[in-house]
């Protein structure tokens, strides 16, 4: 019998030029263990993962399997997104509507066993850059030029002749006498009909898209750090470094850390952190999370999230900070990652 520890971790490549397009997939990497807790290395395994919208048993609205093998640690990795489709389209989920909870079920040869479902609760950093502020709009193109005239109409009929106006009376022999006064001008003909209109002219050409405020995306990973004093402020795990040019930018900042414990514990805080770069202390910033647990023999996944602005230029480390109350009891610690957007 095996089991799988997962370790949920949501990566997305950012393109950087206006004209870049995103990826529409997310990695995920998990390691594979016996019963006896080791890890299954070089092991070939199938993956299937489901994505069900609302609650962790509502509908299936995407589902695709992967063949992957174990390296040497008994991790593997996959990108969700581009595995061989079950049901639905990746492309089409809607990411802005209800909570996504993502199911992982894994077969060794003998079927599929479930290894749980979770609650996706960052929305990949890759839909933020594709739904992000756009761009200022194009300059209208230049009128075309004005369509040629229509016909010109027929020539309405012309009106009839007034009454010619009574002879004068006969005057005596003699003198001539007076001319008699000039009849009234008859009615105007009725207007003939409009012309054709003109064909319509070209469109204008298109103005330039809007650029990206995305200046860059920052990616690492690596393994949690063990916490060496009780009650201190301290980095708990892999961290990005970033070039800060403008105090107007703002860093987006999701780091994920697995932690655990073989006789149980307790005590744990943990925020978003910074520092400049080489600091060994972090500064805690935004929400964090306090006072977490963990059961003996167990170890869980930990997500804090942040945006950090106000930076004065510089060169600065970004990742996750912690606070135990007893350093004895998180001794089951494993892989953490860190992912961050640059953005003016």
């Amino acid at each position: 019998m095996k089991k799988i520890l997962l370790i949920t971790l949501v990566l997305i490549s950012i393109g950087i030029g206006a004209f870049a397009q995103v990826p529409q997939l997310f990695k995920y990497q998990a390691v594979a263990r016996d019963n006896a807790g080791n890890e299954l290395a070089n092991t070939a395994l199938i993956v299937r993962v489901s994505i069900h919208d609302g609650t962790a048993t509502g509908t299936v609205v995407y589902s695709e399997s992967h063949n992957a093998t174990t390296n040497q640690f008994g991790l593997f990795s996959i990108n969700i997104g581009s595995g061989t489709v079950i049901s639905g389209t990746f492309g089409s989920i809607d990411w802005s509507t209800g909570n996504k909870y993502l199911q992982q079920e894994i077969n060794f040869g003998s079927g599929f066993q479930s290894m749980g479902t979770s609650e996706l609760l960052s929305v990949p950093y890759a839909l933020y850059s594709v739904n992000g502020v756009p761009g200022p709009t194009g300059a209208t193109g230049p009128q075309g030029p004005q369509g040629a005239d229509g016909s010109t109409g027929a020539t309405g009929v012309t009106g009839a002749t007034g009454p010619q106006g009574p002879a004068g009376p006969a005057g005596p022999a003699g003198a001539t006498g007076s001319q008699g006064p000039q009849g009234a001008q008859g009615p105007q003909g009725a207007q003939g009909p409009a012309g054709a209109a003109g064909a319509q002219g070209p469109q204008g050409v298109q103005g330039p898209a809007g650029t990206s405020p995305v200046v860059n995306a920052y990616t690492t990973d690596g393994f949690t750090t063990t916490p060496s004093a009780n009650f201190t402020t301290e980095w708990a795990g892999p961290r990005v470094t970033i070039t800060v040019t403008s105090s107007s930018q703002k860093i987006l900042l999701t780091a994920t850390y697995t932690m655990g414990s073989t006789g149980g514990a307790g005590g744990l805080d943990i925020w978003p952190g910074y520092n400049v770069s080489g600091s060994l202390t972090p500064i805690p910033t935004g929400s964090g999370s306090y006072d977490l647990t963990c059961v003996a023999g167990q170890r869980n996944s930990y997500t804090v999230t942040g945006v950090i602005t106000g930076l004065t230029p510089g060169d600065y480390e970004f990742g996750g900070a912690l606070r135990v109350s007893d350093i004895n009891q998180w001794n089951n610690n494993e892989y953490g990652s860190v992912s961050a957007l640059l953005i003016d």
